[in-house]
């Protein structure tokens, strides 16, 4: 029959010749799609815990903060083992556009503050700044511990 096995442990012509190199453009559009999609998807992870309602309480907006913050840092250190570099400037990215919601969110809660009809949040107007950078610092912490450290050779070690 013609497309039986050979059934031998000899190698096959065709195994022997050399792969193909990649392209250069290849990796650069490669790399650029996976910046853009994985910074995406941090800030998608980001924005949709606040999508459930207002947080005007420090308990809703701790909340929130906690229920975004788990899967944007699993979801950023794995991207940053697998895809090293490009996966940890994916994660900063997201991460910055993260922290920048934040900071949005966090001011149009305090827009209406002068009016005394407007509800007032129940947190001081500093943390409308230091949740977004504790944000961003957080998620370059785990981003460093992920990639680890570059120059050491860790082959031959057992």
């Amino acid at each position: 029959m013609p497309f039986e096995p050979l059934g031998t442990d000899e190698p096959r012509e065709e195994s022997n010749t050399p792969r193909r190199a990649k392209s250069f453009e290849n990796e650069l559009v490669g790399g650029c799609f996976t910046i853009l999609g994985g910074s995406v998807l941090i800030f998608l992870l980001t924005w949709w815990p606040f999508l459930t309602g207002d947080t005007l309480t420090l308990e809703r907006l701790l909340g929130a903060v906690g229920f975004a913050l788990v899967p944007v840092l699993i979801a950023g250190a794995v991207m940053t083992r697998l895809a090293k570099l490009t996966g940890a400037i994916a994660f900063a990215a997201g991460m910055f556009a993260g922290a920048m919601f934040l900071f949005l969110n966090l001011n149009i809660n305090f827009a209406g503050a002068d009016s005394p009809d407007a509800p007032r949040p129940d947190y001081p107007d500093v943390w409308r700044w230091i949740v977004p950078l504790a944000w961003f610092l957080v998620g370059l912490v785990v981003m460093l511990f992920a990639y680890g450290n570059p120059g050491r050779n860790t082959e031959g070690q057992g």
